[in-house]
């Protein structure tokens, strides 16, 4: 919906291809803030026990946030408080909320200059609620609490929207100035030939929102005065064609810090209240997560600089995935690296495609070439007729480059046919879930699995372990839980626990996460010898840095 009548402003999905990345920047800021939403609210639901919950947050602030966000978070929430003080019901602003993290619905159009707005509702599941106090809170209260929240806001926002537009635009125009003088001017992301496609998927994310994404032509660069973002060490690279640009003299530059930066600052004033709680053990004052950097969550080599480094930069396109040359000849094996992003999908569709795989141990050279260890060996002998054309498939499909062989002669390393290269087992995966497993946590692994890999598995309802039949799986997966490990145990219960045992013995493979990692190690299961810190402080306690606890 374009914004054409006062006040009407609506998100819409973001088309990066409707405006030119050659237009002048003031004229590009002022161009998009007028598609760009100017107020945007993540309207959803928590607690059944608790009240209502809308802005102002409370600290930590992050300090990318455009300066309109604070500006207009009391007229807003004042207006929005009145509305819902003629109707009786209550609220709070302020009190566990922080705006650090930019993951929450409505920080994403705060980074871009707009004004995003939080709403939380008490949980009614579409019926009703008896809360603790006694207050029955009904599901037409709470849509009234939303629209009636929807529309004090949207009248705020028609009451001030030139304002609010004008500074829409200055906040743009703040960030562009800021990437013109700041002390980090660019981020650089040098081009992988091993893992093409996951900085091309990178390119896509930052693209998909809203980012200005440039790539090096054919000329290669040498580009100085870098910063590792890992080590923080100052660096040279040889930057390739491919390499990735990110200038952060661009209206969007607060999204391109807030998310690239590996470190973000908060302040004394909350530090101070923080360690207050912490050692009145009233529990952490943060919500979210505190360290969320794309570039080092996706293992990409990344460095940021002081200027922006020269070279023909071009506005990034996305590339056709690479051609993968057809295996035409005889052979007796095929090898293919273990170290791509490519190869766990490639392995689990050879697994599902019942192809025998085999995986190097050690490193070898075939060919003149060397494979490190973890190379994934396919033998002729062993394989169906059809190998060669499952394999030319695969290979098109993950854009994997197959090394045909005609010989088990290794020139270095062990000989193909020896036993460093074992078969790999074909996964039967279960992974639990249903309460207590974190929906959020069970997610994750569903998208790796799922999406990912395309592998096959079951979701095991855990509260029904007593009676799923174990053998049927290889591995099973224990996600995190609500309550910690001893939700688990009180779940599987001690029939459970000796069924897990005994499958564990019998070979099975079980690996845990977070809360299923404490439950694995946990010394009431007995699963195991190894332990968190916490259950061997008494054999390993903690280091003590200065004077010695009891002095202290």
């Amino acid at each position: 919906v374009w914004p054409w009548g006062r006040g009407n402003h609506y998100l819409f999905d973001m088309n990066r291809d409707w405006f030119t990345m050659t237009q002048p920047e003031s004229e590009r800021s002022a161009w998009i803030a007028s598609w760009l939403p100017q107020l945007l609210v993540d309207s959803h639901e928590m607690g059944a026990n608790a009240t209502y919950l809308f802005p102002p947050p409370r600290h930590p602030f992050n300090p990318h946030l455009p300066a309109n966000t604070r500006k207009w978070e009391l007229p807003f929430s004042s207006d929005q408080a009145r509305a819902l003080d003629g109707r009786g019901y209550p609220y709070y602003s302020g009190e566990w909320n922080e705006e650090f993290f930019p993951g929450y619905g409505s920080s994403w159009a705060a980074y871009h200059g707009a004004i995003g707005i939080l709403y939380e509702m008490s949980r009614t599941t579409g019926t009703l609620v008896r809360k603790r106090g006694g207050t029955v809170r009904t599901f037409a209260q709470a849509v009234e609490h939303q629209t009636t929240s929807s529309v004090a806001n949207l009248i705020s926002l028609a009451d001030g929207a030139a304002e609010i537009l004008a500074d829409h635009v200055a906040a743009r125009a703040q960030a562009v100035e800021n990437g013109k003088t700041g002390p980090i001017r660019a981020w650089v992301f040098p081009a992988d030939p091993d893992n093409p496609e996951r900085l091309e998927k990178f390119a896509a994310l930052l693209t998909d929102q809203g980012l200005e994404v440039r790539s090096l032509g054919e000329k290669t660069v040498r580009a100085k005065g870098l910063t590792d973002a890992r080590t923080g060490e100052k660096a040279e690279q040889e930057l390739a064609a491919g390499s990735l640009l990110i200038r952060l003299d661009q209206p969007a530059g607060h999204l391109a810090r807030v998310l690239l930066d590996p470190h973000i600052p908060m302040d004394v004033v909350f530090f101070r209240d923080e360690r207050e709680y912490l050692e009145k053990g009233k529990g952490s004052r943060l919500y979210e997560t505190t360290a969320w950097s794309l570039p080092l969550l996706r293992a990409i080599p990344a460095y940021w600089s002081g200027k922006v480094p020269g070279g023909q930069w071009e506005a990034w396109t996305p590339s056709a995935p690479p051609a993968a040359g057809p295996l035409d000849a005889p052979f007796n094996s095929v090898i293919v690296e273990g170290g791509t992003d490519q190869a766990p999908r490639l392995l689990a569709d050879l697994l599902q495609a019942g192809v025998t795989v085999r995986v190097a141990r050690k490193p070898f050279t075939m060919g003149g070439r060397s494979f490190p260890r973890g190379a994934l060996v396919l033998q002729a002998e062993g394989n169906g007729d059809d190998l060669t054309e499952v394999l030319n498939n695969l290979a098109a499909k993950h854009g994997v480059t197959m090394h045909a062989v005609g010989t088990a002669n290794a020139e270095d390393g062990p000989d193909l046919g020896g036993g460093e290269y074992p078969v790999l087992v074909a996964p039967r995966v279960g992974v639990l879930t249903g309460m207590p497993v974190s929906p959020t946590d069970y997610g994750a692994i569903w998208h790796l699995l799922d999406q990912e890999l395309d592998l096959r598995f079951s979701s095991l309802d855990v509260g029904r372990f007593s009676g799923i039949d174990l053998s049927r799986y290889n591995v099973l997966v224990f996600p995190g839980v609500y309550g910690g490990s001893a939700m688990y145990r009180q779940v599987l219960g001690t029939g459970g626990v000796d069924k897990l045992r005994r499958w564990i013995e019998a070979g099975g493979t079980a690996i845990g996460i977070d809360g299923g990692a404490r439950m694995l190690a946990d010394q009431e299961t007995g699963l195991t010898r190894t332990r968190f810190r916490s259950q061997a402080l008494a054999e390993f306690p903690p280091p003590v840095w200065s004077i010695a606890a009891a002095e202290a």
